[in-house]
């Protein structure tokens, strides 16, 4: 009998946190938009960078409330694979994020954690190249490397409606390191579906 008791107590506890869980996720979102990777950082020509590259990036994100003002949004997004100019090798962007959010009025305000991944997949070979006066042999990837960097995000979404919205992030990489430090930044316009679950 008592374990009878103990087990109808336990489900209980656990259909109430799962239920309490499961009512948490209101809003599934997909965003589509820009990413410009390492802003400043990347020679665009010589003697210039970029500030804002062309690069299409699709993000899915789901909302959890712990109350009206505050919120968690996992995401996740990806770069459309992009070529190199001499098609020697392919790049893909992807990231995972993980930012508490504020909520007021129509605005939101996010900051937190994430993981940024780059891959980069080669043929191998010599590609042929100037080096100043003369031309010289330079190795091509061979194969697929792919780095991982811990970020630090902060970004603010304006929502235009219940379904519309358009979002600004920054990303931080390697926050500590100040030779080596970039930011990303990430503009959406995103869909909401509302809960799902």
């Amino acid at each position: 009998m008592k374990n009878r008791l103990f087990c109808v107590v336990i489900s209980l506890i656990f259909c109430t946190t799962a239920q309490a869980f499961v009512t948490g996720w209101s809003d599934l979102a997909f965003g589509i938009g820009n990413l410009t990777h390492q802003a400043g950082k990347v020679a665009s020509d010589v003697g210039s960078v970029s500030y804002f590259d062309f690069r299409p990036v699709l993000q899915l994100s789901y909302r959890y409330e712990f109350s009206k003002e505050f919120s968690f949004i996992p995401e996740l997004g990806v770069t459309l694979p992009e070529t190199s100019e001499d098609e020697t090798y392919s790049t893909l962007y992807a990231f995972m994020n993980a930012p508490l959010a504020w909520h007021y009025d129509y605005w939101t305000i996010r900051f937190g954690p994430g993981f940024f991944f780059t891959r980069i997949s080669g043929k191998g070979g010599t590609l042929r190249l100037q080096n100043g006066a003369t031309f010289d042999e330079f190795p091509v990837p061979n194969g697929t490397a792919t780095t991982r960097n811990l970020t630090w995000n902060l970004g603010v979404q304006a929502a235009f409606d219940k379904e519309w919205s358009a979002r600004f992030d920054l990303s931080v990489l390697k926050l500590f390191d100040s030779k080596r430090r970039a930011v990303n930044h990430l503009l959406t316009l995103n869909y909401h579906f509302g809960a799902v679950l």
